[in-house]
């Protein structure tokens, strides 16, 4: 492939390209977040290629080649290497790389079915609209649909922020990617010291990571995708950092696997430890409960964990998610649903 490197691409035309770029409306928006931004296609499939000269190059005028040839759909620019990469398609979960050098933007009215998007009018395919960034016809977007049914697998990181769709809207997602977590979203977050979470705002707290990804209670939410499906069951993950604790060294997950008509959360009386449970750390752990909510006092949300003992015996044990004051058992606390 022939790559056209652009010496003599002075500030004025620069800043003239960028202001073609920033006053057409459809020109505007083509700059705005798809479904993934930081990531690339394959160089050996782009139209034309670019290198701008030092100072001169940026993502901005590189969108504006975009926009002056006719049958781009889609660009690429490296911010430290600052190649410019023109593509006549639109990228998929299937097609893009991960990387952070990389910037990736699509054109306005150009996606195909399953195809990155920013808004309704880019999607070609009738029936389909843009949903967690993605042309499609699905009513709900979740971490297990971006791995199975979008196709990304694991290619993109074990643990990513992406766009979902629930409730009829846009959502952001943290998603576990990886053989052993296929399609895993965050529902509940918490840091030993924080105390966000309380006993009003539990049920929904940043369940959109609109103010951050450290603290989140989704548990609505949650209970919503275990709904997205009729049939069969859904597994729940509690993964607790317990660096600075002496009794474990590391990481413990506990494993739920619950029939659909089970709610996420329950109430305290309601709470009985689950089985076909499963952990990595620790294997004296035999049963984890769902998620319950407590009425009083300092626990606000909890798990029972069933702990084998001497002789066969089991003894049960309280693992608060949240306190109305700073002390939990771990440094950080997080819940996982796959639907």
């Amino acid at each position: 492939m022939g790559r056209l490197r652009v010496t003599r691409l002075s500030l004025p035309v620069a800043l003239v390209l960028c202001g073609v770029l920033l006053h057409i409306p459809p020109s505007t928006k083509a700059c705005q977040e798809t479904a993934w931004t930081n990531g690339y296609l394959s160089a050996g499939t782009a139209m034309e290629a670019f290198t701008l000269r030092p100072g001169r190059g940026s993502a901005c005028a590189c969108c504006s080649f975009c926009n002056s040839n006719a049958n781009c759909a889609s660009l690429n620019y490296n911010i430290k290497s600052r190649e410019c990469l023109l593509f006549n398609y639109v990228a998929n979960y299937t097609s893009i790389t991960a990387s952070s050098d990389w910037r990736y933007f699509v054109m306005p009215g150009r996606s195909q079915h399953e195809q990155f998007c920013r808004e309704d009018s880019d999607c070609l395919q009738s029936g389909d609209s843009c949903r967690g960034r993605v042309c499609t016809d699905l009513s709900a977007i979740t971490c297990r649909v971006i791995y199975e049914q979008l196709g990304s697998g694991d290619r993109l990181g074990g643990e990513i922020l992406a766009y979902g769709w629930m409730n009829g809207k846009d959502v952001r997602l943290i998603c576990r990617m990886t053989a052993e977590w296929p399609g895993f979203t965050s529902i509940f977050r918490n840091r030993k010291s924080s105390t966000s979470i309380t006993r009003d705002n539990v049920r929904s707290y940043n369940a959109d990571l609109s103010a951050g990804t450290e603290v989140q209670a989704g548990l609505e939410m949650a209970d919503l995708m275990r709904q997205l499906h009729s049939e069969g069951q859904y597994q729940l993950r509690t993964i607790a950092k317990c660096s600075n604790s002496p009794a474990f060294d590391g990481e413990l997950v506990t494993e739920a696997r619950l029939d659909r008509g089970q709610p996420v959360f329950v109430e305290v009386s309601d709470a009985t430890a689950a089985g076909d449970t499963s952990q990595t750390d620790v294997a004296s752990i035999t049963s984890v409960s769902l998620p319950y909510l407590l009425p009083s006092e300092e626990d606000i949300v909890s798990v029972k964990i069933n702990v084998e003992l001497e002789g066969a015996a089991v003894g049960q044990v309280a693992m608060p998610l949240a306190r109305t004051d700073r002390w939990l058992s771990f440094e950080s606390v997080a819940v996982f649903i796959r639907e």
